[in-house]
């Protein structure tokens, strides 16, 4: 099936402006927000006797940043793979990438 006409403008925007438009969205959705805290953050440990937050935005702010870039090899990884042979430069470190 062919892209929409909506896909191929995200496809040919320029990155900045997806990710302004993104930052635009989930500022006005919370539904768009939580596609997207899904999507791009590791979940919270749990807390409080085992139990994690109770709100949404709660669990936001205790999150942690899902992919980050490697100091060493410029690469995008998953910090919830990132292991002690993630990356041929250095082993393990939390800037550490998946190759």
């Amino acid at each position: 099936m062919a892209e929409d006409t909506l896909e191929q403008a995200i496809s040919a925007a320029a990155p900045e402006r997806v990710r302004t438009v993104l930052l635009n969205i989930v500022s006005q959705s919370d539904a768009a927000r939580g596609l997207a805290s899904a999507e791009l953050l590791a979940p919270p440990t749990s807390t409080n006797n085992g139990r994690l937050p109770s709100t949404k935005r709660k669990r936001d702010s205790q999150a942690t940043i899902r992919f980050l870039v490697c100091n060493q090899c410029n690469q995008e990884f998953d910090t919830t793979k990132n292991g002690p042979q993630s990356c041929k430069w250095h082993s393990g470190s939390s800037l550490c990438c998946t190759i």
